[in-house]
């Protein structure tokens, strides 16, 4: 295959920005320079399947069995079946996240790096992550999604920064119950029913995300307790139903919200209102006054 000299860029790019963009709370992150490189191609048909660049695997389930700690499975552009399950610290990189295409992932390992994919049309969560922490996903399309784009359960210091985000059903990334220290930055967030939904998790950053015609930016629920959660400088545009919502009381002393747009400039104070009581429980002090400018690897579409 003719395709060594991309392969070979996209590969180092991908172990560069393992190390720029990683939380900067995680510890004991997996060297990825030092890994093997597993190809996947769906056109490899007829094999022989060893993996290598001649001789790709054609399903991604086998480059990630056949793979070891620290390794890059290397996806080449095609459409691929869903991924019942990534069970260890590997990169996974595609080739082109407008033509490489997966029906969703679970993942239930910790260091595991996620990139270049369009992540859509599966029949519940595009990537669903459990008891799953210290992972980067980034510069990834996760659209059009029967129920959720980004489902998190149990899962832990994680960050997710520069995709598009758009169009899933329910919600564009829900955090549920136990989900701490995650980092949500520069993504293009659309037309999902909620863009992001924190139910019972604390800590968490939503920083520099555009919200954008969804039927509700963010909501935050408290049920067992929900805390210190910093939603600051994203921008709030044109959801139709409300830009942020609290479902709780506690929000007004538990979480912050600072320096967003919200659809136009404002000097005062602007309000987050209980979906039923119609009465403020939180508010950012300061809004911004213009957009916030926000760089989204690849543009928005």
């Amino acid at each position: 295959m003719n395709k060594t000299i991309f392969s070979m860029i996209a590969i180092g790019l991908l172990l560069l920005s393992c190390f720029i963009v990683m939380p900067a709370s995680s510890k004991d992150t997996i060297n990825t320079a030092s890994g093997t490189t597993l190809y996947v191609d769906d056109d490899n048909t007829g094999g022989p399947w060893d993996g290598t660049e001649e001789h790709p695997y054609q399903y991604i389930q086998d480059g990630i069995k056949a793979a070891d700690d620290g390794d890059t499975v290397f996806v080449l552009k095609g459409d691929y079946a869903p991924i019942s399950i990534i069970d260890k610290s590997i990169n996974l990189l595609g080739e082109n996240k407008d033509s490489t295409t997966i029906n969703g992932i679970y993942l239930s390992s910790n260091q595991v790096n996620i990139s270049g994919f369009k992540i859509f049309n599966c029949d519940s969560e595009g990537i669903y992550l459990y008891g799953s922490n210290f992972n980067n996903i980034f510069d990834n399309i996760i659209c059009d999604n029967a129920y959720y784009g980004l489902f998190f359960q149990d899962s832990n210091n994680n960050l997710i920064s520069h995709n598009i985000i758009k169009s899933n059903l329910l919600t564009g990334i829900c955090f549920y119950q136990e989900c701490n220290f995650n980092i949500v930055q520069y993504n293009h967030i659309s037309n999902n029913g909620i863009g992001i939904g924190l139910t019972a998790s604390n800590n968490n950053n939503i920083f520099k995300n555009n919200f954008e015609e969804n039927n509700y930016g963010i909501t935050i629920s408290y049920e067992a307790y929900g805390a210190n959660n910093l939603i600051s400088c994203n921008n709030f545009i044109k959801n139709s139903k409300k830009n942020a919502e609290c479902t709780d009381f506690y929000s007004f002393l538990l979480n912050s919200f600072k320096n967003n747009y919200w659809d136009r400039p404002r000097i005062l104070p602007y309000l987050i209102t209980h979906p039923l009581f119609r009465i403020p429980c939180n508010f950012d002090l300061h809004p911004a006054l213009k957009p916030n400018e926000i760089n989204v690897f690849g543009g928005v579409d």
